[in-house]
């Protein structure tokens, strides 16, 4: 079926008029909008009108319209509503201003431990938001996480949520596993199995009763991809992975990177347990941890960093690597793999990455900051001031100006 193409400038109501082609997923495309209601971006993810005859599909419509309005919290984003047109369906989403983690990663890779914690314990509160509403993501993965342009992590994709209550079947589905369909180990949404292998529980490939956990084993897979750049097995085939989810322990993180601290590696390896009575139990618990550890760092500590040499090249097709077969973090000026970083160092140094993102809106603004800052200096006498803004964000700006997202 092919995806509904709008271009720049369409209206899908009068109300949001189509600014931006942002990506396609397995079934809908998704548009950055602006909404002239409220003078604000907002995401479209559109979708043929077609597949409303589906069943599943309108199930799964449901199930994220549903899931989405239920959930309110900083690190998830928002449903604002649900469009019905004669060729299309839209849902108008909050838009985020930033790349996913996967991108994130490619880009900037390997983590200093203190910006895996601080990401790690970001996605289990909003994952824990999502649980407190008996909401099951089953679809966490670094795809599905989105940084934005402060260096804050927010759930997305509420596309295969699963209504947790007494009233469903909350077993995984049935029926054999859709090898065929595999494309880079990601299953497609009309397959029987709904997701990505790395991500997928051991419960949910032995098509086992399904609840929370199921979230908190995929984050523990993105704990160990954030700090090893690989994937928690090793293995040849897609058959030879899920027979190793199922019966063998996942690799411990510190075989990849040696300085990977104890409690985050501890971290990890229990949110991967295969017995869902071995991990913990809620994503709070998660958040705990990760939270405990973050304050164990004084905030001007360098964590170090790990050698690239350490890393695992290859094809992330097959053989268990994401690299993609050259050094991880190539060709960044000034970015040795002896030098240390702390998540604030990090953070500060990535700037320039989310500059390509925004740098119309930040041209804007330097040139108005700059008439201000004159207006200013020749009004008060004085110097402008600088303050920083919420720690966890880790940047720095002047006094009064507004953050690229508008936060």
């Amino acid at each position: 079926m092919e995806p509904i193409t709008l271009q720049p400038g369409e209206q899908l109501t009068s109300r949001y008029r189509i600014e931006q082609y942002l990506g396609r997923g397995a079934s809908g495309v998704v548009y950055r909008c602006f909404d002239t209601k409220y003078k604000r971006d907002v995401a479209a993810k559109v979708f043929p009108r077609e597949l409303q005859q589906n069943r599943d599909f309108a199930a799964r419509l449901n199930r994220e319209i549903r899931a989405a309005n239920r959930v309110e919290h900083e690190y998830v984003t928002k449903l604002y509503k649900c469009l019905i047109k004669e060729k299309y369906i839209a849902l108008i989403m909050e838009y985020v201003d930033g790349v996913t983690l996967l991108e994130y990663l490619k880009e900037y890779s390997p983590l200093s431990p203190k910006a895996v914690a601080t990401f790690g314990r970001q996605i289990a509160m909003g994952l824990n938001a999502i649980h407190a509403q008996n909401i099951i993501h089953r679809d966490i993965k670094l795809e599905n996480v989105i940084v934005t342009v402060d260096g804050v992590a927010k759930i997305t994709d509420f596309g295969v949520s699963r209504l947790n209550n007494p009233l469903q079947d909350g077993r995984a589905p049935t029926g054999e596993l859709p090898i065929h369909d595999v494309d880079d180990a990601t299953v497609t949404h009309d397959g029987r199995v709904v997701g990505t292998y790395h991500y997928l529980s051991p419960e949910y490939l032995s098509k086992q009763m399904l609840d929370s956990r199921t979230d908190i084993y995929a984050l523990g897979v993105i704990l160990f991809e954030m700090i090893t750049n690989s994937y928690p097995y090793e293995y040849s085939s897609i058959m030879k992975l899920l027979d190793q989810k199922i019966n063998s322990h996942p690799r411990d993180p510190r075989e990849l990177r040696p300085d990977c601290p104890e409690v985050l590696a501890e971290v990890c390896l229990k949110a991967m347990a295969r017995d869902p009575k071995e991990r913990f139990q809620t994503a709070r618990e998660v958040f705990i941890k990760l939270d405990a550890f973050l304050r164990t760092l004084p905030v001007s500590e360098h964590t170090s960093s790990i050698s690239r040499q350490s890393l695992r090249q290859g094809d992330s097709n097959c053989t268990g690597k994401r690299g993609t077969g050259g050094d991880i973090g190539a060709g960044r000026s000034g970015h040795t793999s002896g030098r240390t970083l702390s998540v604030t160092e990090d953070l500060l140094e990535r700037r320039g990455f989310f500059r390509k993102v925004a740098k119309s809106l930040a041209t804007v603004a330097l040139i108005g900051g700059l008439v201000v800052i004159a207006y200013s200096a020749w009004r008060l006498a004085g110097q402008p001031t600088w303050s920083s803004v919420d720690g966890d964000r880790d940047f720095v700006l002047p006094t009064g100006y507004r953050r690229i997202n508008g936060r």
